[in-house]
C-alpha cells in the first residue's frame, strides 16, 4: 500500500459539478482518513468547499509550498491535467474528455475511460475508486448516493431573516426558480418563464424565488418586470451557501440543467427540471422525487457531440421551444400535491 499523506482534488469547474462530485470526496475521506485533503477550485466552488468537512484546505491556486501524494482531477481537461502533473504527484487519476485533448491523458499515470453510460456523479465515484486502487486500496466502502451540501447557522439565519424582511414566513408556496444557464440550449425563453410565474401565482398562490448567477441578475430583473405578481429577485445576491439556505425553505424548484438546480436537490428540494440538449440521464437531478420536463426528438440529446457536429444539426433548439408553460404546469401540480400546504416558510 502506497502511503498518502496529502491528496489534491482539482475541481475547476462549475457549482452543478462541485455539487455532484461530493460522494467521490466522501469515499476518498473514508479510504484516505489521514490524509490532508486539499481542493484546488474555481471561484464558485471555493465558496461551496467552505465549511465542507471533507476537504481541509481550499484553494483557486495550486499550492506550490505543498507536496502531494495523490492528485486526482474530477475535471478531466488539458488545463487540469497540467495541473495535476505540475502537483509533483507521484498517483495522477482522471479522465481525458473531449476527443481532441484525449492525449491529455497521457498527463495521468491511471487514466480512468470516459463512460458509455450512467450518471456524472457515479463517474466522479469511478474516479476516486480508481485512485484508491492505485494507492493500494480496495475499495469496500458503499457511499450513499447523496448529495450534501453543508449549510451553516449563519447561512439559516440569513435566509430567515431575508424571508422575514419581506413577510415571507407566513407558511405560503415558495417556488424556486433559475431562469438562466450556462448555454442557450440550456435555457428556456424567458417569455415563458414570465408567463409560468404569473400561473404559479394564479394556480398556487406560490411566491417565486428567482436566483442565479450575478451575470443573470439584469435577465431575471427583466423576467420579474414582466410578469406579475412581482417574484423576488435574488440572483447575484447572496453566497451559495446563502441561496442553499434559502431554497432549504422552499417547497419546489423549477430550472434547467444548472448549478442551481442541483444545489436544490442537494437541500432536499423536489425539482422540475426543463432539459434540452443535455441527457438527463447523465446529468438530471438525483434524488427521489424529481420531475423530467423534455421532448424526444431523433437529435437530442445532442450534448456530448463533437461542438461542430451539434452546431450544424441544430440552430434554434426545437427540444427546448417545443415545451410549452402547461407541460412544465403538469408535473408542478404533482408535486405540490405530493408535498401538501406548506408550513411556515422559516421551518427547516
Amino acid at each position: 500500500m502506497r502511503a498518502v499523506n496529502a491528496i489534491l482534488l482539482i475541481e475547476q469547474y462549475g457549482l452543478g459539478d462541485g455539487i455532484l462530485s461530493t460522494p467521490a470526496l466522501e469515499l476518498l475521506c473514508c479510504e484516505f482518513p489521514r490524509a490532508r485533503r486539499v481542493s484546488l477550485t474555481s471561484p464558485v466552488v471555493a465558496e461551496l468547499r467552505q465549511g465542507c468537512p471533507l476537504v481541509e484546505g481550499v484553494t483557486t491556486d495550486l499550492p506550490v509550498a505543498q507536496s502531494f501524494d495523490l492528485a486526482v482531477d474530477l475535471t478531466g481537461k488539458l488545463r487540469t491535467a497540467r495541473l495535476a502533473r505540475r502537483s509533483g504527484a507521484a498517483v495522477r487519476v482522471g479522465t481525458a474528455w473531449w476527443p481532441s485533448r484525449e492525449w491529455a491523458g497521457k498527463l495521468y499515470t491511471v487514466e480512468v475511460p470516459r463512460p458509455e453510460g450512467g450518471h456524472v456523479f457515479e463517474h466522479k465515484l469511478e474516479i476516486a475508486r480508481a485512485a484508491a486502487l492505485a494507492c493500494g486500496v480496495l475499495s469496500h466502502n458503499d457511499i450513499e448516493a447523496r448529495l450534501k451540501v453543508w449549510i451553516s447557522d449563519t447561512e439559516h439565519a440569513f435566509a430567515q431573516a431575508w424571508l422575514a424582511e419581506r413577510g415571507l414566513l407566513s407558511g405560503k408556496r415558495l417556488v424556486g426558480m433559475h431562469t438562466g444557464g450556462s448555454s442557450r440550449g440550456r435555457s428556456w425563453r424567458a417569455a415563458r418563464f414570465v408567463q409560468l410565474c404569473r400561473e404559479l401565482r394564479s394556480r398556487y398562490d406560490a411566491e417565486v424565488l428567482m436566483v442565479g448567477g450575478s451575470e443573470e441578475l439584469p435577465g431575471a430583473l427583466e423576467i420579474a418586470r414582466q410578469a406579475s405578481g412581482d417574484p423576488w429577485v435574488v440572483a447575484g445576491q447572496t453566497t451559495v451557501g446563502q441561496l442553499a439556505a434559502l431554497l432549504s425553505r422552499c417547497q419546489l424548484f423549477i430550472g434547467g440543467d444548472s448549478g442551481p438546480l442541483h444545489l436544490a436537490a442537494a437541500v432536499g428540494l423536489r425539482v422540475v427540471a426543463i432539459f434540452g440538449r443535455s441527457d438527463p440521464a447523465w446529468s438530471g437531478p438525483v434524488g427521489e422525487g424529481h420531475e423530467i420536463v423534455r421532448v424526444e426528438l431523433e437529435c437530442s440529446p445532442c450534448r456530448g457531440m463533437p461542438h461542430s457536429q451539434w452546431w450544424r444539426r441544430c440552430r434554434r433548439y426545437r427540444c427546448l421551444d417545443l415545451i410549452s408553460v402547461e407541460h412544465v404546469l403538469q408535473p408542478v401540480g404533482r408535486i405540490l400535491a405530493a408535498v401538501g400546504e406548506p408550513q411556515a416558510a422559516g421551518s427547516t
